[in-house]
C-alpha cells in the first residue's frame, strides 16, 4: 500500500469514527436534556431529527469505520488477528454495530411512533418514558464504548499474540490461497 493510500484510508477511518462518536454523543446528550416535552409535536419533531442523525451520520460512520478498518487490516502488517488491540477493536466495533442495530435503532423508531400518540394515549406516555430511559442508558454505554475503541487506536495497548506453529502454518496456507 502506498503512503498516499495509507494516509487516505486512515483519514477516512478517523473521520468515520468521529462521525459515529460525535453523532451518537449528540443524540444521547440531547435525549438527556430535551428528550421529554409536554408538547407532542415538539417531541415528535425531536425524535424525527434524532432519526435523521441516525441515518445521515451514525449509520454511515459505523459502516465507514467497519469498512475502512477492514481495509486497513487487510492491507497493512497489522492483520486481523495478529495484535490483541486489533482483535479487541473488531469485537468492540461489531458489538457497537449490533447494539445499535438490535436495540438503539428499533427503540428510536418506537419513540418516533409513540411521540405521535402521546396526546391520544396515557399508556403511550408510560411506554415512551421507559424506552427513552433505556435508549439513553444504552446510548451512553455505546458512547463510552466508542471512546474506548478510539483510545485503543491511539494507544495500541496490547502487543502481538503469541501464535502457535500450527496457526502460523494455517495462516500461511490461507494467505497463499488468497494470493
Amino acid at each position: 500500500m502506498s503512503q498516499n493510500e495509507k494516509s487516505l484510508i486512515k483519514t477516512l477511518h478517523i473521520l468515520s469514527a468521529g462521525l459515529w462518536l460525535g453523532a451518537s454523543a449528540s443524540v444521547v446528550l440531547l435525549q438527556c436534556l430535551k428528550g421529554w416535552s409536554e408538547d407532542s409535536r415538539e417531541l415528535s419533531a425531536l425524535n424525527l431529527n434524532f432519526s435523521l442523525l441516525d441515518y445521515a451520520l451514525i449509520i454511515p460512520g459505523a459502516v465507514g469505520s467497519l469498512l475502512t478498518g477492514f481495509w486497513i487490516c487487510k492491507r497493512t502488517n497489522w492483520g486481523f488477528l495478529r495484535y490483541w488491540w486489533v482483535i479487541v477493536k473488531w469485537i468492540s466495533t461489531l458489538s457497537g454495530i449490533v447494539v445499535g442495530s438490535a436495540l438503539l435503532g428499533p427503540w428510536q423508531m418506537q419513540m418516533v411512533k409513540l411521540s405521535n400518540l402521546l396526546v391520544l394515549s396515557p399508556a403511550a406516555s408510560l411506554a415512551y418514558g421507559q424506552i427513552r430511559i433505556l435508549f439513553t442508558l444504552v446510548g451512553a454505554l455505546q458512547v463510552l464504548l466508542l471512546i474506548f475503541i478510539i483510545g485503543i487506536s491511539v494507544r495500541k495497548p496490547w502487543g502481538k499474540r503469541l501464535v502457535k506453529q500450527k496457526e502460523v502454518k494455517t495462516l500461511k496456507q490461507n494467505a497463499e490461497g488468497v494470493l
